[in-house]
């Protein structure tokens, strides 16, 4: 599948303007496995001023930020939030809902207009169905509630619970569950959301940790 979302660099050429890709990059390995996904990459300056060329890979088999050991702080700070909420039981499979980033949506909608509506997006959905039924993923985690309805179709998804903040009622998870019966779990992004108070995120993190913990056995 790997050579499949390479070969889309060709296919569709808006993509270059894109700095990178991710998809299925083993973070962690476990006796259980979880999807960790947001919507698309994070591209910060610094990725275009030391890989001007582009066209790089953040996968299991070539990561151009670990290979270089070139990790910005943003993502330093994405693998600890990883470590709070997912116990060391599980393994963590690092993808996107949109394989190529972007230094945020507005940037991406400019990049790829349209690109919820778009081939390649369906190209994604199928390549991230490809890592669940291969690698019998149990649970999927994405850090964005945005675009729920549209990703709960792509993916064939049924609401089964929302958890809502204790001290002031905000909805921080949805839980849901596929058609093959795979959870997953929709949160507020921990590092940006606006608004989102420290208690907030420590819920979040205490909330995905409770899941993931009950599947344990």
């Amino acid at each position: 599948m790997i050579n499949e979302v390479r070969n889309k660099w060709n296919e569709f050429p808006e993509l270059k303007s894109c700095h990178h890709f991710l998809y299925d990059d083993l973070y962690r390995d476990g006796k259980k496995f979880v999807l960790f996904m947001g919507i698309n990459p994070g591209e910060p300056k610094k990725d275009w001023i030391e890989f001007p060329e582009g066209l790089c890979e953040e996968s299991r088999h070539i990561n151009f930020r670990k290979d270089n050991n070139n990790l910005p702080k943003s993502s330093t700070t994405w693998f600890k939030i990883i470590e709070k909420m997912v116990p060391n039981y599980f393994g963590v499979i690092q993808s996107e809902l949109f394989f190529w980033s972007s230094p945020d949506i507005k940037t991406l909608n400019n990049r790829i207009p349209d690109w919820q509506n778009s081939k390649i997006l369906n190209f994604c959905t199928k390549a991230n169905l490809w890592l669940l039924k291969n690698y019998k993923i149990d649970l999927v985690i994405v850090t964005s509630v945005s675009n729920i309805g549209l990703f709960g179709k792509k993916y064939q998804l049924k609401l089964i619970e929302k958890f809502f903040s204790k001290y002031n009622k905000r909805r921080l998870v949805e839980k849901h569950i596929s058609d093959i019966g795979t959870p997953w779990l929709f949160c507020l992004h921990p590092t940006g959301t606006r608004g989102l108070t420290k208690k907030a995120r420590d819920e979040i993190i205490e909330i995905i940790n409770q899941q993931c913990n009950s599947m344990i056995v």
